[in-house]
């Protein structure tokens, strides 16, 4: 069985990638490049390296001087839900010295696995047409290119897609024959600017690192994290609550990326190998380890092709290349049903004997469809919300709860 699949026009060893980690604080650069050889001796199919900010053209080159806070997450349940990196404007970006010298090194220390830069849409078109090509004087297999960083974002603003566009033929121009990834976040509708693209990238990457967190100003200072930060930025939560937003975004993509001949790679959230293995079903030809390398170390690599190997020997399939996508038919008539099911099945009618005991609304916490308006008004519910349960009726104590047909 054959573990070997494309990503951006590459040929990779394994669908499974080291995602562009955001962990790395103080370390220096013979520490940093041998960590990434142990990644590729565990079996890593690629190497993606930490983004480069073009503004940031002064920094040392043998050090990683950004500093990088993080903060576990707890969920209350059976683990933490995930981590939160904290700091500065650009806490995981390096710099353009740093980010070559990493390259060089790690090529020449390590020869054969593939090596992926990552640059931030940061700073003016000049500065980053200057670190593109400065990246490109290194010997590096692929650019991925963060138009989606939320850093930047919070900082800039979303640029006009017409100078996304703009941007992005220029790299094309730029790169000559180095294949691009062009790395999406969740938040931001890019429909307009996915279908101008014709050639200018070979892949897409789809990431939801970007979630959000509380501004210093909602929190006591003494406490806040950012404390001692002059700017605030919404840096992001990683870890297992990212993955159902990574498995929907790829039924969203993956069409109109097999429609353009694009290859997707998607991160966020995957601690376990049967998770991975299930994006790759959803049609995604690699997937980009981080949350697991922060939870269970760099055996990850090994442990995930192992598995992958054990899954496709058990359901007889050659190769990567034929498990990507095979869910994605099921999924799509399982949509089909469920919303022929949503139309057919009984809604909930708040009748008039309605008490306004308020009873019922205690649990519009976890039922998105049963809201009361004002203290003085019965409870109402959105029937295109409501999914049918029942439980609003047997939780009314004056039976004013009652089942109707959908659309009556």
């Amino acid at each position: 069985m054959s573990t070997h699949c494309r990503w951006m026009g590459l040929d990779l060893p394994s669908p499974f990638i080291l995602a562009s980690l955001t962990l790395f604080s103080h370390t220096d650069l013979p520490r940093h490049i041998a960590y990434y050889c142990k990644c590729a001796e565990a079996g890593a199919g690629a190497i993606i390296l930490p983004s480069v900010n073009p503004e940031r053209s002064t920094g040392s080159g043998d050090r990683n001087n950004v500093k990088v806070r993080t903060m576990i997450i707890e969920s209350g349940l059976k683990g933490p839900m995930g981590f939160t990196v904290q700091g500065p404007t650009y806490p995981n970006i390096i710099s353009l010295e740093y980010g070559i010298a990493l390259a060089a090194g790690l090529v020449q220390k390590q020869p054969g696995i593939p090596v992926i830069a990552s640059i931030a849409d940061i700073g003016t078109s000049d500065q980053f047409e200057f670190a593109l090509n400065q990246l490109l004087q290194t010997p590096i297999d692929g650019i991925e290119l963060y138009f989606s960083c939320p850093n930047a974002l919070t900082r800039f603003g979303q640029s006009p897609e017409e100078t996304l566009l703009s941007k992005l033929k220029r790299a094309r121009h730029i790169c000559g024959n180095i294949p691009i990834s062009l790395k999406l976040s969740p938040t931001i509708d890019y429909g307009e600017l996915l279908n101008k693209i014709t050639d200018e990238v070979q892949g897409l990457t789809l990431f939801n690192a970007y979630i959000g967190l509380v501004p210093p100003s909602l929190e006591s200072a003494a406490t806040s994290p950012f404390a001692g930060y002059d700017r605030w930025a919404p840096t992001g939560i990683y870890g297992p609550q990212q993955r159902l937003l990574t498995y929907y975004h790829l039924y969203k993509f993956v069409p109109f990326a097999q429609s353009k001949g694009l290859e997707i790679s998607c991160v966020g959230g995957f601690v376990n190998d049967r998770q991975a293995i299930q994006a790759l079903l959803l049609g995604a030809t690699t997937v980009q380890l981080s949350s697991v390398v922060a939870w269970h170390g760099i055996q990850s690599f090994q442990t995930f092709k192992h598995s992958l190997d054990a899954y496709l020997t058990s359901k007889n399939i050659p190769s990567v290349q034929s498990l990507i996508g095979i869910s994605l038919p099921y999924i799509e008539d399982s949509v089909d049903t469920v919303i022929q099911t949503q139309h057919e099945q009984a809604r909930m009618l708040v009748t008039d004997r309605c008490k306004m005991c308020n009873r019922c609304t205690c649990i519009d916490k976890l039922c998105l469809a049963i809201s009361q308006p004002a203290p003085a008004s019965k409870a109402e519910i959105d029937s295109d919300l409501c999914s049918g349960c029942g439980w609003c009726v047997s939780i009314c104590p004056f039976q004013s709860i009652i089942q109707q047909a959908h659309g009556k």
